[in-house]
């Protein structure tokens, strides 16, 4: 029989005053990235399509890239691309001015590129190639150039969000590959995303060459808000510099169990220091976590990405319990290669520019915490707590919504309200992680 004890006994009782962490200062850079959600799914499309998106930048800017993402065998077709900035609030189909519309290209052939493109004779399609790793696919990502787009500014503006409209049309009959998520709870809702709107429609027809405006009849069958984007991630060349914060990891980093289902603890706390900052800093979010993902694919996807993105942060997980051999997860010695991994990826992130943030690992529940699991999950956290006497942040999540023995040690398991199905934070769980979080990084980094 477990108790359970308030929140702040436990951190008393679990963690002195941490040591002094060494003096760092992230990179800013002025290429602001937004891709809340790494996970992705399939959808096979019947018809000619055009997938809607809006996106709240919360800086000016001046030019925007795209990217689209694959994790399977077999390519699909982007037949074409436009983007318009906006002076709209809550109009999430059509752009004010409704002339703004300016194509993407792809001259560069879907390779990452740092030029500046405005080429009206380079191609407006492109293939979206597929993953050519066989035993845990990796995605391939596809880019477009980078376009000139500036940004249209309400000084008004309390969240300093800068609103941007993509339109993608898909060619009929083929399977697409969309990022996980929905966006109920979050979606034209400023109280909870603070000025960084998300959010996409779908509809069977060509929006992109023909019917530019869309009716209201349009409209109502659009789904904005419910549907699924298509693009897997957008940077902006912002006026001000500002940070872009990465993590990596699975379900618990991926923010399984929450409402939309990628706002997690990362997620929650970007939207906090966003706001904080409004009109003077600006902070971007790129999430490769996967739910079922393993250590190996996980930290695969992350250094697939952060030569391109160049984060200012990246937070680690802790573990991931999906490791297993022989039928077993997640004993001490699979618990032991994450460690090398962990700290591997970590040097990838610093060569990069890229400060790792380490977090301890999370609960899981009682039936997948058995004596080998609970060795090795106790043996990772102590080491990954020990970073803090080397001056390395670390985020001991695992101390705001564990429960407690009778004795004041972690179990290993769930505090219940922290948690709906004993397996993954719910969004009570992942709230009080990004408050800790956001305590840490004003802290360490004067954010």
């Amino acid at each position: 029989m477990r108790r359970f004890i308030s929140s702040a006994f436990r951190i008393a009782t679990t963690a002195g005053a941490p040591p002094k962490i060494r003096n760092v200062e992230l990179r800013k850079s002025s290429v602001l990235s937004w891709a809340p959600s790494g996970w992705l799914i399939d959808q096979e499309i019947k018809t000619v399509a055009t997938s809607f998106h809006v996106i709240g930048v919360p800086s000016e800017f001046r030019a925007v890239r795209i990217a689209f993402a694959n994790d399977t065998p077999n390519s699909f077709r982007v037949k074409g691309v436009i983007v318009s900035a906006s002076a709209s609030a809550g109009d999430f189909a059509n752009p004010i001015p409704k002339n703004g519309w300016r194509r993407i290209t792809f001259a560069s052939n879907g390779q990452p590129s740092d030029e500046i493109m405005e080429d009206p004779a380079a191609p407006g399609g492109i293939d979206v190639q597929g993953s050519r790793t066989c035993s845990s696919p990796i995605p391939e990502w596809t880019w477009s150039d980078w376009v000139p787009l500036s940004s249209i500014f309400d000084p008004n503006d309390e969240h300093n969000q800068c609103t941007v409209m993509v339109r993608v049309l898909l060619e009929a009959n083929q399977v697409i590959v969309q990022p996980n998520g929905s966006f109920h709870g979050y979606f034209a809702e400023p109280k909870i995303n603070l000025g960084y709107e998300y959010g996409a429609g779908w509809l069977p027809i060509d929006c992109v060459n023909e019917n530019l405006e869309l009716r209201e009849d349009l409209i109502k069958l659009a789904s904005f808000g419910r549907a699924r984007a298509t693009i897997a991630c957008f940077q902006f060349l912002t006026l001000k510099p500002g940070y872009t914060i990465m993590t990596t990891g699975d379900s618990h980093q991926q923010g399984t169990s929450t409402t939309t289902q990628f706002m997690n603890f990362v997620l929650r706390s970007i939207l906090e220091l966003g706001a904080k900052h409004a009109n003077r800093i600006p902070f971007g979010y790129v999430s490769c976590a996967v739910g079922g993902s393993t250590s190996e694919a996980a930290f695969s996807r992350l250094k697939r990405l952060v030569p391109i993105i160049k984060p200012s942060l990246v937070v680690l997980p802790g573990w991931i319990y999906n490791d297993e051999k022989d039928g077993i997860n997640a004993d001490v010695a699979i618990i032991r290669t994450f460690a090398a991994r962990l700290m591997m990826a970590a040097e990838t992130c610093r060569r990069h520019g890229g400060e790792p943030l380490f977090t301890t690992p999370l609960p899981r529940d009682a039936e997948s915490m058995g004596s080998s699991q609970m060795e090795g999950w106790m043996e990772i956290r102590e080491k990954i707590m020990n970073l803090r006497t080397v001056g390395l942040p670390v985020l001991d999540g695992a101390s705001l919504v564990g429960a407690l023995d009778y004795s004041g040690h972690l179990t290993g398991t769930y505090l219940p309200e922290s948690s709906d199905d004993s397996v993954h934070p719910n969004d009570k769980g992942h709230a009080m992680i990004a408050t800790e979080l956001t305590r840490l990084l004003s802290r360490t980094y004067q954010l």
